[in-house]
């Protein structure tokens, strides 16, 4: 809180009694300290391996790689560890099983969990940030489990007194069977009927919604779309994966969520909203960040430090991968760069 009796004293500098009123004249604190309920010392930044940027009355600090972020006195400031993205299902051929022919639906990957803490101390000393790789596409059907997707890994944030602040990596999607549990929850995919029309439900959301389930009840199948989203303040957020719709109609991903959408509203300059899910086979549309489904050959790989989940693909391409996460903190004010 500015002090404002500290620069405009009520007495008159002639009415002040020796050493005494001193202080009136030459406040021991600079008006840098006096912001924010600061008052063990000046506020500032120094990073490696982050970008510093000031706009709008704001300065922010973003990692889309390892690095560390100095501050210099506690402070109140917003975050955002998000975390990488799945990626999508890779899917059979024309596969013969008890006298009929079967094609497989992978699901698309699940988006990375955004962990967003608004309103948080930081403390001062020196925080180190890792940044979450997005799941490698399989590139066969022997690449992962029955030609599943790869998880998103975690980004951190391990403050200066230990705390560890985690953005969950994306739920990868299933070639076959269930979609994975993740930041946001993969879509599931199957290759044959007889377990009913829904057979393989998506993963569950972690911090973030949840995946999409597929479609069996034909010879041909496909999945479900990739779940989108994080977690505010301890309150999970975002947009579940949609399930399959059709024999040939994949989920589609998971739209992204606005940060600007959060209460309170939240901004952190280098992505507008979190990564979205990834479509599923058969043409399941990606959500923000997120890549789409193909029916047969190539899938949409997710865009890179988004935490978006990616496609999947047909037998004769190869499943897309997430999108890499990211790290953001917004200071109010400017000048704060040491």
């Amino acid at each position: 809180m500015f002090r404002n009796d500290r620069t405009n004293p009520s007495g008159k500098a002639g009415d002040w009694k020796g050493g005494r009123d001193l202080a009136r004249g030459n406040p021991s604190t600079k008006v840098s300290d006096w912001m924010n309920g600061v008052s063990g010392g000046a506020f500032t930044i120094a990073h490696s391996g982050g970008n510093y940027y000031e706009s709008g009355g704001n300065t922010y600090v973003v990692f889309t790689g390892a690095g560390t972020i100095t501050t210099t006195a506690p402070y109140t400031v917003d975050i955002l560890v998000c975390g990488g993205g799945a990626s999508g299902g890779y899917g059979t051929g024309n596969w013969s099983g008890w006298g009929t022919i079967y094609r497989g639906g992978p699901g698309g990957g699940g988006a990375g969990g955004a962990n967003v803490q608004s309103g948080y101390t930081l403390p001062a000393g020196t925080h180190t940030v890792a940044v979450g790789a997005g799941g490698a596409g399989p590139t066969s059907w022997s690449t992962n489990v029955n030609g599943g997707g790869a998880q998103g890994s975690d980004s951190t944030l391990t403050l200066s007194n230990s705390t560890v602040i985690t953005g969950n990596g994306g739920g990868a999607a299933a070639g076959t069977g269930y979609g994975a549990t993740g930041g946001s929850g993969g879509g599931g995919g199957t290759y044959y009927t007889s377990h009913g029309s829904r057979p393989a439900s998506g993963g569950t959301g972690n911090q973030g919604g949840d995946g999409g389930g597929d479609w069996g009840a034909g010879t041909f199948c496909s999945g479900g779309g990739g779940g989108s989203g994080g977690i505010h303040n301890g309150s999970i957020f975002g947009g579940n994966g949609a399930d399959a719709s059709s024999s040939t109609a994949g989920g589609a991903g998971a739209s992204g969520v606005a940060f600007s959408t959060l209460t309170p509203s939240q901004d952190f300059y280098y992505n507008t909203y979190t990564g979205g899910g990834g479509g599923a086979r058969y043409n399941g549309a990606g959500g923000s960040f997120g890549g789409s489904g193909s029916i047969e050959t190539g899938s949409s790989n997710a865009t890179a430090n988004t935490g978006g989940g990616a496609g999947a693909t047909g037998v004769s391409g190869t499943g897309g991968n997430g999108g890499s996460g990211w790290v953001s903190f917004r200071i109010a004010g400017t000048g704060w760069a040491a």
